[in-house]
């Protein structure tokens, strides 16, 4: 059985924020909070928080078009790509998964 996963483009400014557009967030991330993490392989990865759990970072609203945004600089330890990025969304795991270098 294969995974169903969505290619998506995503961007992380110089300050470390990550960038994800409206329609993406809206649908994925319905609650506005996020867990993220650095993988053992170097990938970072990004999870939905759902309003019942505690914790996590929020995402808040950019623009008028709906994108969001949060700053993960720090929950990345200064190390993450800049400019627009590749990466997977997995609808049976639910997480994005980031694994592209942008042009740091």
């Amino acid at each position: 059985m294969t995974e169903d996963v969505e290619q998506v483009t995503v961007e992380f400014t110089p300050e470390g924020h990550l960038r994800l557009p409206a329609e993406f967030a809206r649908a994925n991330f319905p609650d506005d909070r996020i867990a993220a993490l650095r993988a053992p392989t170097g990938e970072i990865v990004v999870m939905p928080v759902g309003v019942a759990a505690s914790g996590g970072l929020m995402l808040k609203q950019r623009n008028v078009a709906g994108d969001r945004s949060v700053l993960l600089r720090e929950a990345l330890a200064d190390d993450y790509p800049v400019g627009f990025v590749g990466a997977q969304w997995s609808r049976k795991r639910r997480r994005l998964t980031i694994t592209e270098e942008g042009s740091r």
